[in-house]
Parts: C-alpha cells; structure tokens; sequence
C-alpha cells in the first residue's frame, strides 16, 4: 500500500512538472513569435531569358517575365508588355539587333559559330537590364553506332542495346547531352545503366545529361537500352519509320548545369529544346546565367547518326 500511494505521489508530482513545463514552453513560443510582413503581390518581376543556340541556325531569344507564387497558374500571361530591346555582340563587338517575331520570340539574321564569345543584352521599360555571355563548344563527331537485339517480349516489344562510340578531346573538360529522336514515329523508350549516366542519376526517356570525368580523353562507348514496339515497325511500304536518329550534342558548362537542374524538377525533356513560353516562378530553383534576370544562354554544336531497326 505504501509503495502504491508513493507511486501515485511521484507520477502527480511528474503529471505537474510535465503541465508545467508545457506552459513555460508555449509561454516562451508565443512571446518569441515576431511577425513578418511579406508583400507577395509587390515582388518586382525579372526578365526570363531563353537562348540555346548553335551554328546550324540564326540566333532566337525567347523573352518573357517571371511568375510569382501568386500568379503561378495556368494560361497566365508572362509576356512583357512591351518589346525589349535585344542587343547581340560577339567577342564584345555590335552585331545586330535582334527582331521581334511574335511570342515573346526575337531573332537574328546572324549565325554563331564555334571559337567566338556571344554576349546578349536585354532592355524593357519598368525591368532591369539583364544580360549574358557564353560560347559553342567544337562538335564532337559520332564514329560510331549500332544496335543488338537481346530479348523479345510479348505484344510485339523486345529489348535492344544501342551503342554510340565517340573519342572525347584531351585538353578541356566537357559537357554532353545524347538525345534520341524517332524519325516519324515514337516506338521506342530509352533507358540507360551505363555508368557516366547512372552516376549522375539522368533518366529522361530521350535526353541523357553527362561530362567526362570517367574517360576523359579516351574513346568512349555509350550503352542504352531501348524498348522497341516491333509492331509498329512491321510495315515494308514504310521503311523511313524504322531509323531511330542520335544527337550528341557538345554542350557548355552553363548549358549541363542548366539541364541538370531542371532534371532535379522533373524539366528535362525534348522540350528543353523548344523555347519556352511559361516562364519561370521565382521559388524554383532553376540555374541560370543571366544576370540580374533568369532563364539560359547557352551554346551547342550537334554530331547526328541513326540506326535503323528490322
């Protein structure tokens, strides 16, 4: 009996104790708690600037602005209200002012080349002037590519393994980015467990993001796996539908840790490609190069290659 009551003294004397201490708790909580004034609908907007360029075509500048938290919604117009003023320099001389088409789309009667530094300089009434410089790495040829046919499946699919061979240069760190594009029709999925892909963690069905670390300086053969829907091949009236094309782009440093962290969002895609019409909102964490703004420019130089599937 003497040891019950003295139980019952310890946990009433704890049940106080723990009451207690929770009100000194939530005493000090209340009293530290300071208010914060955030005007969320007076967030200035910066300039979003998209530009993937390379020689095979004439400069394009997507400008639009960004999207706040508030605003992040379908179908919002993120276009400027009026036209920029889009500069373009090469190794820091003028060489055109870049067109307005439509869209927020600019372009430029000029092609880049490799070997040159671009610089873009982007002004808009009521919006800083923003502005970026990057340059075009030398292609990197395909020498190879090839395919085998490891394992059939049911409904007309099978496993293959396509292998891209390429000798990467010795005397700079590089940046790549393999991207598969059916001719006509999709009727493959691409995959990868090669290691400079998988050490990286890139899967985006087309689009693979990697550098040298792991054989620089060296030729190097890169493996998917593509999971082929024979059936949609088994037309003889239609054998342009059979090639698969392979683009391994040279891409900057800029460019690859763009790429990379729009994987990390779940971005990556054939799009990337596209310039683009929804802007950015501000809390995404998105790597850029523009200065005082947001958004890409960045070069590119294009090797392409195809192999065709029976």
């Amino acid at each position: 009996m003497i040891k019950t009551d003295f139980k019952k003294n310890i946990n009433k004397k704890l049940l106080k104790k723990l009451i207690l201490t929770t009100y000194v708790v939530l005493f000090l909580l209340a009293s530290c708690r300071k208010p914060i004034d955030m005007d969320l609908h007076n967030i200035k907007s910066k300039l979003v600037v998209n530009s993937l360029f390379s020689p095979d075509s004439l400069f394009k500048v997507n400008i639009t602005k960004d999207i706040s938290p508030l605003k992040c919604i379908q179908n919002y117009n993120n276009y400027i209200d009026a036209k920029a003023t889009v500069l373009l320099y090469e190794n820091n001389n003028f060489i055109d002012t870049l067109k307005f088409i439509k869209n927020g789309d600019y372009i430029s009667t000029f092609k880049p080349s490799v070997n040159n530094d671009y610089k873009i300089v982007v002004e808009a009434q009521g919006y800083t002037t923003v502005e970026a410089h990057n340059d075009i790495p030398k292609k990197i040829p395909i020498t190879s590519i090839s395919k085998e046919r490891k394992e059939g499946l049911e409904s007309g699919y099978a496993w293959y393994n396509i292998y891209i061979n390429f000798k990467d240069p010795t005397e700079e760190k590089n940046y790549y980015l393999l991207r598969g594009v059916p001719q006509y029709i999709d009727f493959c999925e691409l995959s990868s467990e090669d290691p400079v892909i998988s050490k990286w963690d890139e899967y985006n069905s087309k689009l693979f993001v990697f550098d040298d670390e792991l054989f620089n300086g060296k030729s190097y053969q890169i493996t998917l796996k593509g999971l082929v829907d024979e059936g949609r091949l088994d037309y003889d009236y239609m054998d342009s539908l059979k090639y698969l094309a392979f683009n391994l782009h040279s891409i900057t440093k800029e460019f690859y840790f763009y790429a990379k962290s729009c994987n990390s969002q779940g971005e990556v895609g054939d799009e990337l490609f596209d310039l683009f019409q929804q802007g950015l909102s501000e809390p995404v964490p998105i790597y850029t190069n523009i200065e005082n703004g947001l958004g890409i420019f960045a070069g590119y130089s294009v090797s392409s290659d195809t192999v065709r599937f029976e």
